[in-house]
């Protein structure tokens, strides 16, 4: 095992990851340009590994994902009926592909379907399996975000700065559409990045209760023409599971 030195952590390494003449010694340098501290030979491998590895925290801490989201995945979504199969399949082929170009995945149907645990679980894999920025708010947290920027305060980020990150997502779900929103200063601020998002070709999920119809009226017009091309709706319209666990 390397021994702790500045902030490199005590790590167990492979043996492909190690200096081939010295073998797991000490390494001295920083943790993403690691050398062997004996014969200056650079641990390419090692700190490529721990560079994916603080890269995928630091989009797991930026995702959204709070609480059981946190913990949701494929695997563990529980698909007894054809139809919430149907979804399951659906959900994990948007994100285990490369996503298609100007894909928006809807997921829609009544509240306790399971619909937060499968966009949650496509936040996780993207980041998790294909290492790679992805998150989850809902509309009224996004709307909050961008607001939170106007006061622009010493070390805060600005509002330019905030709709650049939201859209530099490889995916980004916007949850509870509809669900206490919908006044024009919010409806335009939500366009903002919807729009920037279509024109960079990066996919942005719904979850909904509502029917298009009623997302069309809380989105707005402008901003449910651009999320409804290429738009692949995954219905999950089956008895709440609360209900039953009940």
């Amino acid at each position: 095992m390397l021994q702790q030195q500045s902030d490199l952590p005590v790590t167990a390494v492979h043996a492909d990851e190690v200096c081939p003449e010295h073998g797991p010694i000490d390494a001295r340098g920083h943790r993403w340009n690691l050398r062997c501290a004996k014969c200056d030979h650079a641990l390419d491998a090692y700190s490529a590994r721990l560079r994916r590895e603080e890269l995928r925290d630091e989009h797991l801490r930026n995702s959204g994902l709070i609480g059981w989201p946190a913990r949701a995945t494929f695997e563990n979504f529980v698909a007894a009926l054809p139809a919430q199969k149907a979804a399951l399949d659906a959900c994990r082929a948007l994100v285990v592909k490369s996503e298609k170009r100007g894909e928006t995945p809807w997921l829609v149907g009544p509240p306790g379907t399971g619909k937060t645990h499968l966009a949650s679980a496509m936040v996780n894999h993207v980041i998790r399996e294909r290492g790679l920025p992805a998150a989850i708010y809902s509309a009224r947290d996004i709307v909050k975000m961008l607001r939170a920027s106007w006061g622009n305060k010493q070390g805060e980020k600005s509002e330019a700065e905030v709709l650049e990150d939201l859209a530099s997502l490889s995916l980004l779900v916007i949850d509870e559409v509809g669900v206490g929103f919908g006044s024009e200063a919010e409806t335009l601020q939500l366009f903002d990045v919807i729009d920037l998002r279509y024109r960079l070709e990066r996919p942005t999920a719904l979850v909904s209760n509502l029917t298009a119809t009623e997302i069309r009226a809380a989105l707005g017009e402008r901003s449910f023409d651009r999320l409804r091309q290429g738009a692949r709706t995954v219905p999950m319209n089956w008895p709440s599971h609360r209900g039953s666990r009940a």
